[in-house]
């Protein structure tokens, strides 16, 4: 798959500057949307012509000054900033330049930064060890359980031998492996959320198979720390993690 990437990738970068070339202007915008009550602007690029925002059925709300013409160099383009805060109204709109239609994706919504939170915490979900990722929660992610039996072999260089039993937790990466360092300052990070803001996570859901008692934070919380629990030794101390004895990448 490599190599495939490798073999097609110049056919892309062609394919985006004919698309460029053609259309000439481009905006560049935030595509998660923009709320209502923010400074709110986009940039466009090598652009002529007046600039319009227009809503759902075409009319005009908005008449927009550019700034000035600078080189972006990183990119090679001419650009201007196009600043919109004062439209206010949640909506979707179409982006107008020299009369012709560059982009019809523009947002205006509220709680574009809450769809964007839940997608991240749900990465979790994704990364849970010892379980099935059913459809209902995991919709075109579904996969079966992994690893489930929770028997761990102790490497020689902990100074033991035998088995252990540990199950729960996140993939740490791409493959199998399940490390303490990495899983503690995750793990504190997401408590450190819940710790500032207690009312917000207290009931924000994000369609995980949660504890009813407890909040959806939470309780992806509590399934990576009952795998860090498993991983103390009978002494007190903790292993580090475990893995593969051959590393596998990309396998999760």
């Amino acid at each position: 798959m490599i190599f495939s990437v490798k073999r097609c990738a110049p056919i892309s970068v062609a394919s985006l500057l004919a698309v460029s070339s053609a259309f000439g202007a481009t905006a560049f915008i935030n595509q998660i949307g923009y709320r209502s009550n923010d400074a709110k602007e986009f940039t466009i690029a090598d652009a002529s012509g007046a600039v319009k925002i227009l809503d759902a059925s075409g009319q005009v709300v908005l008449s927009a000054v550019p700034s000035e013409v600078s080189y972006w160099a990183p990119s090679g383009q001419n650009v201007q900033r196009v600043d919109f805060s004062e439209l206010k109204q949640p909506g979707t709109y179409s982006i107008q330049i020299g009369g012709q239609i560059v982009r019809s994706d523009l947002k205006i919504v509220d709680d574009t930064f809450e769809e964007v939170l839940k997608a991240s915490l749900k990465w979790y979900y994704y990364q849970r060890a010892s379980m099935a990722l059913e459809e209902t929660y995991a919709g075109q992610w579904k996969r079966s359980a992994g690893h489930t039996t929770g028997s761990i072999s102790l490497h020689s260089s902990t100074g033991e031998s035998g088995t252990i039993q540990s199950l729960k937790g996140w993939y740490d990466a791409g493959d199998y492996g399940r490390y303490i360092v990495n899983s503690g300052i995750t793990t504190y990070t997401l408590l450190s959320l819940y710790e500032h803001f207690p009312n917000y996570f207290g009931t924000l859901k994000w369609n995980i198979p949660a504890d009813g008692a407890l909040p959806d934070l939470l309780a992806e919380i509590k399934y990576n720390l009952d795998w860090m629990l498993s991983m103390q030794a009978a002494d007190g101390g903790v292993y580090g993690g475990f893995s593969s004895l051959t590393r596998l990448r990309f396998v999760v």
